[in-house]
């Protein structure tokens, strides 16, 4: 249920001093997320589970109902690459050589 949810978030909040919920965080991840998407098709006036009263709620509680997705790692070429204009590299694509 909704109500309980939101305690966890309060007890997250307490322990974090934050809302910004991780999505792996167990259950309280994702129920945050779907309060983010149901928040943004309210906005939008269409059909959703988000009501003003919960809204009220969240955003007294300092709730981040729009969050910027994390930028990917990227790296550049260091110094004495041989090929220095090559585009950058996404770091997860590069493998350790010791491996």
């Amino acid at each position: 249920p909704w109500a309980v949810r939101f305690q966890e978030l309060l007890e997250f909040k307490e322990r974090h001093g934050h809302t910004v919920v991780p999505q792996h965080y167990p259950e309280l991840g994702s129920w945050v997320q779907v309060q983010r998407n149901h928040y943004k098709l309210m906005k939008q006036s269409r059909k959703s589970l988000m009501t003003m009263e919960k809204a009220l709620k969240l955003a007294d509680v300092g709730f981040v109902f729009e969050v910027k997705p994390r930028k990917k790692k990227v790296v550049r070429q260091s110094l004495g690459n041989p090929y220095p204009n090559l585009p950058p590299v996404n770091a997860h694509l590069i493998k350790n050589i010791d491996d």
